[in-house]
This record gives C-alpha cells, sequence and structure tokens, in this order.
C-alpha cells in the first residue's frame, strides 16, 4: 500500500524573550487536531516553495510577515490517518524558525481561534498536537548552536 506525501511547512516564530508562538487550532472535521496547539502554517500549494508557503500560511492564520531566519530546515515525519476514509499517509513537518516583520497578531477565527507565545516546558502543560515539542526542542538546540 502507497502512502500519500503531505508536506506542512510551519513557521517557528520565536520572540526576544525565547518564547515560541502557538496558536490554537479550529477544525471540528477533525477531532484529532481540534482545540490543539500547534505551530502556525500549512499546506503547499502548487508553484510555491516551502519557505513560500511558510511565510503565506503565516499571513493567513495570524496576519503578519514573518521573515525567515538563517537556519536550517526542521523536519520530523509523522504518520497520521485520515479521518474519513482511514487511509494512512505520511506526513512531514518542515519547520523554519522565524520573527514576526510586520504586523501585529491577528487571528483569522477560521482555523485559529487563539495563540499564546510559550517555553517548551509551558507548551508541556497543554494538549498539543503530535512532534510540535519535538519542532520547539530542535528549533531551541539550532538557537543554542548560534550564540
Amino acid at each position: 500500500m502507497r502512502h500519500k506525501q503531505i508536506i506542512a511547512a510551519l513557521g517557528i516564530i520565536i520572540n526576544d524573550e525565547g518564547q515560541f508562538l502557538i496558536t490554537l487550532r479550529n477544525d471540528p472535521d477533525n477531532p484529532r487536531a481540534h482545540h490543539k496547539w500547534e505551530i502556525p502554517g500549512g499546506g503547499v500549494e502548487d508553484g510555491e516553495t516551502i519557505e513560500q508557503a511558510v511565510v503565506r500560511e503565516v499571513k493567513e492564520e495570524i496576519g503578519v510577515v514573518i521573515e525567515l531566519l538563517p537556519f536550517p530546515a526542521i523536519s520530523v515525519p509523522v504518520a497520521i490517518q485520515d479521518p474519513h476514509n482511514l487511509e494512512r499517509k505520511k506526513l512531514t513537518l518542515v519547520g523554519f524558525i522565524a520573527r514576526i516583520m510586520v504586523g501585529e497578531i491577528k487571528l483569522d477565527f477560521t482555523e485559529t481561534i487563539d495563540y499564546r507565545w510559550v517555553t517548551i516546558e509551558e507548551l508541556k502543560q497543554l494538549d498539543y498536537l503530535s512532534k510540535t515539542d519535538i519542532m520547539f526542542e530542535k528549533a531551541t538546540q539550532l538557537l543554542k548552536k548560534s550564540l
């Protein structure tokens, strides 16, 4: 059986205090993801690079323009099951460490209904999507190496 390959382009957005931005997902058709905290981002559209996708998705979801910082992309595989047809899919989370360049966070209240800035320890007290903690831990390792 072949698995579909899906890429999710994520903006691992940091602030000057070393906190990460997470958003609360609104996805009532997907009970496994609904009302879970996640890294903002989404799918790559035809003709766009993963980097372009993350900048576009973050702008759509939270209304800010981000700058991708000069760190390698963080890639984490996730096996998921489609809730509608039980088909297994292979999802690869590709995260880019970024900062907000322009704008103030304005939620779209469609996909995203809340946000907060958290440390990894604070994240672990919340109900978050699988691998979010691993993405933040890998980002923290990269950031520490650059100091």
